[in-house]
């Protein structure tokens, strides 16, 4: 019973009022997601994977995947990058796919202080499947006992496909970083049936990049390389909902650990652990939502797994400083 109240009060959501982008633990680990200023950030070629589960106890969960490549190329004076992004609500009643191409002009302020904006379109693809939740009568028991009579649900998937614009920009240096990023500027209708846009999302994010060993230089192992205390924050609002992290990461040359707390202006949501290794070219994250809130009971957190492969660099002449966010 509770699955088919969580399918119905989901498509009444998506289909009448302003509907709102999945979100990422790990949101430093999909940068291109984050910001599209980021694109290009690490110079050298990248592909990066990353899997959400949100909510795995309840029967309507939803899942979200994403894979992305981008590089700096020297004769644009930035970087190119290329995102797909799926997110499955309700064990496929609501489908988003979307893909973006996006490109991150570079540039110095001061001999430290790096400047990139970013510029995003992206084609997006959304789709209902009103064969697994609408019905006529509902039984506490057996569900949806008679099917709908309604021409339009019988008609098979809806879809609904449109274009969408980004833009971003990223000011860092090897203490600081700071972004600002608005997506879908033109707010695209998105709704199925009814008028609904997608609201624009508004996004601060930065931190600071303390050294707080530099003697583990000289170790092996585990605790090879400098380590570095990443304190950091983000906050977005889209439509009528606003999201709050503040976290800290300690990271060197192979681990990587940090915990966060989620919130909105009024209620708290989730304690983060996250948890990386990286191992040469590679890099794996994983992370756990500790749900806090009325929820605690009935969800199952969230899990995320992030993966990171860093491809061998065309010899070039580096014009940025390294950007140090954290790395899961």
């Amino acid at each position: 019973m509770k699955k088919y109240i969580f399918l119905i009060l989901s498509v009444f959501f998506f289909n009448s009022a302003y509907a709102q982008d999945p979100h990422f633990t790990q949101y430093y680990a999909n940068p291109l997601y984050l910001n599209p200023a980021l694109a290009g950030g690490e110079y050298c070629p990248r592909i990066i994977t990353n899997y959400r589960n949100q909510w795995p106890m309840m029967a309507g969960n939803f899942e979200t995947y994403s894979a992305s490549f981008d590089l700096t190329l020297e004769p644009i004076h930035g970087g190119l990058g290329l995102l797909i992004l799926h997110d499955d609500a309700g064990n496929g009643t609501i489908k988003s796919t979307f893909a973006s191409l996006i490109y991150s002009y570079h540039t110095k302020i001061t001999r430290k202080i790096d400047l990139l904006t970013g510029f995003q379109v992206s084609s997006h693809q959304r789709s209902l499947d009103p064969n697994l939740w609408f019905g006529d009568q509902i039984d506490e028991i057996y569900g949806f006992v008679y099917p709908t009579q309604d021409d339009i649900v019988n008609g098979g998937i809806i879809s609904k496909s449109y274009l969408d614009f980004s833009f971003g920009t990223l000011l860092s240096s090897n203490s600081f970083f700071l972004g600002l990023v608005a997506h879908h500027l033109t707010e695209p209708e998105e709704a199925f049936l009814a008028a609904g846009k997608l609201s624009m999302k508004k996004t601060i994010h930065g931190g600071a990049i303390i050294k707080i060993n530099e003697a583990v230089t000289q170790t092996s192992g585990l605790l090879s390389g400098d380590t570095y205390l990443i304190p950091n924050f983000l906050f977005k609002s889209q439509a009528q909902t606003e999201q709050i992290n503040i976290g800290t990461t300690i990271t060197n040359n192979i681990l990587s650990a940090g915990v966060a707390y989620r919130r909105s202006f009024m209620n708290s949501d989730a304690m983060l652990l996250v948890l990386g290794f990286q191992k040469d070219a590679l890099k794996i994250g994983y992370s756990y939502d500790f749900t806090i809130s009325g929820l605690t009971s009935s969800t199952g957190g969230a899990h995320e797994i992030s993966l990171r492969i860093q491809l061998p660099c065309v010899p070039k002449k580096i014009i940025l400083n390294p950007i140090k966010c954290p790395k899961f």
